[in-house]
C-alpha cells in the first residue's frame, strides 16, 4: 500500500497525454546539468528572469520563486528544475531556465518526447 502524496504525483509529467509537462521536464534537466557543472551560469538565467518579468508582468508569481530560489542554494534550486510533481510542472512554464539549453539538446529532446 502506497500511502501520501509523493507517490500519487512522481510520475505527474511522464504520461503521454501531458507531453508539454514532459518535454519541459527534460528541458529543464538539461539546464540543470549545466548548472551543476558550472553554479555560475545562474547569472545568465537571472538576466533572463529579468526580461521576462519585462514582458509578461502576470507571471509574477512563478517569476518571484525563480527568483528566490536563483538566490538561494543551489541543491534546491537543481531538485526544483528536475522535480515531478505537479508544483514543479506549473512553475516550469514560467521558467527562465531553459535559456541555458543548447538548440541541439532543445531538438534532441523534441524528437525524443514526440517518439514516446
Amino acid at each position: 500500500m502506497v500511502e501520501g502524496r509523493g507517490r500519487a504525483t512522481r510520475y505527474h509529467a511522464t504520461a503521454r497525454s501531458d507531453v508539454p509537462a514532459l518535454r519541459s521536464l527534460r528541458l529543464h534537466q538539461c539546464a540543470a546539468r549545466r548548472v551543476a557543472g558550472n553554479p555560475e551560469l545562474r547569472e545568465i538565467v537571472r538576466e533572463r528572469l529579468r526580461k521576462l518579468r519585462e514582458v509578461n508582468p502576470h507571471g509574477r508569481t512563478y517569476q518571484d520563486q525563480w527568483e528566490a530560489l536563483l538566490a538561494g542554494p543551489l541543491p534546491a534550486l537543481l531538485r526544483t528544475m528536475t522535480e515531478t510533481s505537479e508544483q514543479a510542472d506549473a512553475l516550469r512554464q514560467e521558467s527562465p531556465c531553459t535559456v541555458l539549453v543548447t538548440p541541439d539538446e532543445r531538438r534532441r529532446v523534441f524528437e525524443a518526447v514526440r517518439a514516446r
